[in-house]
């Protein structure tokens, strides 16, 4: 996260924003009642508002779309769907309720049905096509306006799950009047952004629509300090080389190993000793429980080690344990050596630290220690290898041995489409012959019922015949290939991927400084249209230099150039630790936050292209 003596801006603000929209959605509806989750909002909105915030708002009890039936004991009033405006999960409502259809309308509760965050016609429609009897069933349907969750002080996200599916792929523009609604929220506390920029197709469209809200929108609206420079939009497919590659920060290769969902993290619980309990959720209510018990993780800034360590290169965070340890070690060594009344009362003072700070070190050397089997592992170490060949400029342009070898011994399916894909992102393309081996050796290895699959990786722009060589000069102008970058030092963020600069930051980078017009010819060459905007700002909201409401970068300095960074598509946790990397440097000029429609990482984009075939016995 942005150091807190420069985070200027902290988007946790809009959490208690957030929480009272639902909260309000929840007490609009009368009496006692009934929760009835989509289950991919139960992560998000528990970041909002607990079990027992719920019950303070007489909701007596919960269940989930994809595990429960409509209950046959009503002792509640009204009954609340909470969803996303999504055809599928429509069908879902529609099958949950086919049961209240034969209830008689006396015994049944009032049933709202609350979309996310805005209320959508089309699936308003469609659920009364599926079922017609919902058009007498449900009482009303509302909107619950809650639309990013902040995740950090400097990350924002929707938590559209699959965005880059969605968009990409079926071509379902919901993400961007998402985003377009967060966006909003973010200028009408935080000022109008300026200048605006872009690389992409969809990120054209977005700025078209934020800039026609801004110009459809009362002055009364905007009345409001701006306190970002910059707001800059980019398209997963500009850059889906830094999405292929391993993340190798400590975060990101939590979210590589065992993912990472809603900044929390499930373990085996058996590998932590004391575990603690969690409050109550649908899962755990009316849906059934999972078999292996699971440790719970919360990864974010409260937690002061995780804090320091999350965007760290994996390599650099033994020492950064080994200090921790000696650290404590004298410090609880103090109480032997306290003789006097007061050296005792300033050691207990510090014991409540002390001990949360031995209970964290505890929980992430043990999270590491899980971690080392899979980068210990000669396939994880073989692969490192190819990709680092791969973003270097080796072996890009032919059929690579290792990826056969990969699918010829039918290894994980995600981690052979991201060594394609890698390959033939760096080289702009994959020559016909290659692309055509690599998809008939898939389909005799895993079947074919991965065509659909492959097909649909093609059709999201995965999978490009050879092209522009546009790679080659990016790696040159932007320096994103380090060579013999020092892993356990921080000076450049090509660090974080152990010699890669994620091409995303460096445009971020020089977007600022030394600004775009010296890589003009680089960005024509680029995949994606460039685009830039201005949005107008009366003079006295302008954002002034040396002014009390600028963000100051250092004493005696110009205020530093505040950056919005949104991802149409999704980010990966070593982007942001990117990101952050440049905002903390010392002497920097820029602070960059992150806007995107979901975090990532390149097995979870794989997955969600990804199609399961039902094969028909005759």
């Amino acid at each position: 996260m942005v150091h807190i003596d420069r985070n200027v801006i902290n988007f946790l603000t809009f959490k208690e924003r957030a929480r009272k929209d639902l909260l309000k959605c929840i007490d609009d509806c009368p009496g006692t009642k009934a929760l009835v989750w989509d289950d991919y909002l139960i992560g998000p909105f528990s970041q909002l508002a607990d079990y027992s915030v719920l019950q303070d708002h007489q909701v007596t009890r919960m269940f989930t779309l994809a595990k429960s039936e409509f209950p046959s004991n009503m002792d509640f009033t009204s009954m609340i769907f909470l969803v996303r405006a999504e055809l599928k999960i429509v069908k879902r409502i529609a099958k949950f309720l086919s049961k209240a259809a034969s209830v008689k309308k006396a015994s049944l509760p009032k049933i709202y049905v609350c979309f996310v965050p805005a209320i959508s016609s089309v699936c308003q429609k469609a659920l009364i096509e599926n079922l017609p009897a919902a058009a007498q069933l449900v009482h009303e349907f509302r909107a619950c306006p809650v639309g990013a969750i902040p995740l950090e002080t400097d990350v924002m996200s929707l938590e559209h799950e699959n965005s880059f599916r969605g968009l990409f792929l079926e071509e379902d523009p919901s993400c961007l009047h998402h985003l377009t609604i967060a966006i909003k929220d973010i200028q009408k506390v935080h000022g109008v952004i300026p200048n605006i920029y872009g690389k992409g197709k969809y990120a054209k469209q977005l700025i078209d629509m934020v800039v026609k809200h801004g110009k459809d929108a009362p002055n009364s609206e905007w009345n409001i300090a701006c306190r970002f420079d910059n707001l800059f939009i980019i398209d997963r497919t500009v850059d889906l080389i830094t999405i292929m590659p391993t993340q190798l920060t400590y975060e990101g290769l939590i979210d590589e190993c065992f993912g990472i969902h809603q900044a929390t993290v499930r373990l085996p619980a058996d590998k932590f000793p004391n575990m603690g309990t969690s409050s109550k959720n649908p899962d755990q209510s009316e849906s059934g429980r999972k078999d292996a018990p699971e440790k719970k993780i919360i990864l974010n800034s409260s937690d002061e080690l995780f804090t320091e360590i999350r965007d760290l290169n994996f390599s650099a965070v033994g020492p950064v344990f080994s200090g921790k340890a000696k650290f404590l070690n004298a410090k609880l060594g103090e109480r032997f050596s306290a003789k006097e009344v007061a050296e005792m009362k300033e050691f207990v003072a510090k014991m409540p630290h002390l001990l949360s700070l031995k209970q964290s070190l505890t929980t992430f050397m043990t999270v590491a220690e899980l971690i080392k089997p899979f980068v210990n592992n000669d396939n994880f170490l073989e692969s490192l290898e190819v990709q680092q060949g791969f973003l270097s400029g080796q072996d890009a342009d032919k059929v690579h041995p290792y990826i056969e070898q990969l699918i010829a011994q039918c290894e994980p399916f995600d981690q052979v489409i991201r060594l394609i894909v890698l390959q033939s992102e760096v080289n702009g393309g994959l020559k016909q012959p290659v692309l055509a081996h690599y998809k008939r050796d898939i389909i005799h290895s895993y079947g074919f019922e991965e065509i659909v699959s492959l097909n649909n990786m093609e059709k999201a722009g995965l999978f490009r015949t050879a092209n522009k060589k546009w790679f080659r000069m990016a790696r040159d102008a932007l320096k994103l290939f380090v060579e013999h970058s020092d892993s356990s030092a921080s000076k450049d963020i090509s660090y974080i991927f152990s010699g890669y600069a994620p091409l995303s930051v460096r445009l971020a980078k020089h977007l600022v400084f030394p600004g775009w017009r010296t890589i003009s010819d680089l960005l024509e060459v680029i995949p994606g249209e460039k685009i830039e905007a201005k949005q107008k700002i009366p003079e006295h909201l302008r954002k002034r230099r040396n002014s009390i409401s600028s963000s100051v970068s250092s004493a005696g300095e110009e205020p530093a150039v505040v950056s919005l960074v949104v991802y149409i598509g999704g980010v990966t946790y070593a982007e942001v630790s990117a990101l952050r990397h440049l905002s903390n440097q010392e002497h920097t000029s820029s602070i960059f936050y992150v806007l995107t429609t979901e975090m990532l990482s390149g097995t979870a984009l794989i997955k969600s292209l990804k199609e399961t075939m039902k094969t028909t016995v005759f």
